[in-house]
């Protein structure tokens, strides 16, 4: 059957028990005896090998079940066993879970059915395991035997007892109904008063109902216009800011086209400004090497002039002798080559070297007296051009040019000895 619990014993008229549900009852063949589903039943009527999987099982689960079901029998009430396992400890560290025999899941059911009580022993032996359980012959013999001795009887009583039990408990039930019944009748006669009340106090409660609503329309007719004016002043303003922003946004738009205009005419104004700075500079620049071709011209004409002064000086007939001049015992008479001098050339055409000799026949060069106060005198007279810088202006907007290769362009070396 597999299924064995009360819930599945019925009784007729006469008092006949009959086996119901047999929607897991398993027929046994010769060749299969043996079956290894896992909790088939309900498990307070279930023994432990069929809680383990891959156990295989026999007829004598139904056995099992029988025993439990002569103890509920006997003690008028449903089996509660304790837990099937515990935790055990093994050697290697494991914890295992180990199943607890029935008779002591069980045990506090066989003391209260007591141990004099004639069908305790077949109980017991019932609740072994499967090797240990009696088949379904040996416990019909033993109840046969236990009916012919007398002890049956005894068994029976305390069945009666149980039956008397039941009784009591159905009168008290009846009671109870009774109780729930007077409890009903009390509450029908609450609401015929309470009905009685509403009729006495209808009218005074439809007023004040209606009071009631009316103060509830004008408080809420209150909010509303409340919430409206509210939600006005909350848009005017919103209007307002939006405003203010769409104004302050075309400010801006105006500030930005006021800033890019001013930025295209400081574009224009700088690039005029620095086409007059390089015209300004061209211009100098011409300036600056006309005055240079002066003043080298002039300069040759006064070195030519002094020159030619000396040469007549010593073709004249009256020698000055030297005890008159002293200066002619130590100085040795002139020696001028002019060979090096640049004489620069228009700012469009580039610097040559004009070859200029001039031959003198003194021995005695000018003195160191004369040179200085020639070169103070031509500094004076241009300060920005004591120095002969003929490379042209750099620009603001351009890197430098390179340094001409020696020997091009650029002021001459200057002459050796000389000191230039």
């Amino acid at each position: 059957h597999r299924n064995l619990s009360a819930n599945n014993v019925m009784l007729t008229s006469t008092g006949t028990c009959k086996i119901c549900d047999v929607g897991l009852a398993k027929v046994f063949t010769q060749a299969r005896r043996m079956t290894t589903t896992v909790k088939p039943g309900a498990e307070p009527y279930m023994p432990g090998e069929v809680l383990i999987a891959h156990t295989e099982y026999d007829e004598r689960l139904d056995n099992f079940s029988f025993g439990v079901l002569i103890m509920e029998m006997c003690l008028a009430h449903e089996p509660h066993p304790s837990p099937r396992f515990t935790q055990e400890e093994h050697v290697n560290g494991r914890r295992m879970m180990a199943l607890i025999p029935e008779t002591n899941r069980r045990r506090e059911e066989l003391n209260e059915l007591g141990a004099t009580h004639p069908l305790r022993p077949l109980i017991e032996r019932l609740l072994q395991a499967q090797a240990d359980r009696p088949t379904i012959g040996e416990i019909h013999s033993e109840l046969i035997a236990l009916q012919a001795s007398g002890a049956y009887e005894s068994s029976v009583s305390t069945l009666h007892g149980a039956e008397a039990v039941s009784t009591r408990l159905g009168k008290e039930l009846q009671s109870v109904k009774e109780a729930v019944d007077e409890m009903r009748q009390r509450q029908t006669q609450s609401e015929e008063h309470l009905r009685f009340l509403e009729q006495r106090l209808g009218q005074t409660m439809d007023q004040k109902l209606q009071q009631s609503r009316q103060n509830l329309t004008t408080l809420f007719n209150q909010s509303i216009e409340q919430s409206t004016t509210r939600s006005v002043e909350s848009f005017g303003q919103l209007q307002h800011t939006v405003s203010s922003l769409t104004a302050a946004q075309q400010q801006v738009q105006q500030n930005l086209g006021g800033i890019t205009t001013s930025q295209q005419q400081l574009h224009q104004h700088m690039t005029a400004s620095i086409h007059t700075l390089q015209q300004e500079m061209a211009q100098l620049r011409q300036d600056s090497e006309q005055k240079i071709d002066s003043m080298t011209a002039q300069l040759l004409s006064a070195i030519r002039s002094q020159s030619s002064t000396a040469q007549s000086s010593a073709m004249s007939p009256t020698p000055i002798s030297q005890e008159q001049d002293p200066q002619a015992q130590s100085v040795p008479p002139p020696q001028v080559d002019f060979s090096q001098v640049n004489q620069p050339t228009s700012a469009q055409q580039p610097l040559t070297k004009p070859s200029v000799s001039i031959t003198s026949s003194l021995t005695q060069p000018p003195s160191a007296e004369a040179r200085n106060r020639l070169i103070t005198h031509v500094r004076a007279s241009h300060p920005s051009h004591s120095r002969r810088d003929y490379s042209p202006p750099r620009s603001t907007h351009s890197p430098p040019a390179p340094p001409p290769p020696p020997g091009r362009g650029g002021p001459p070396p200057p002459p050796p000895g000389r000191g230039w």
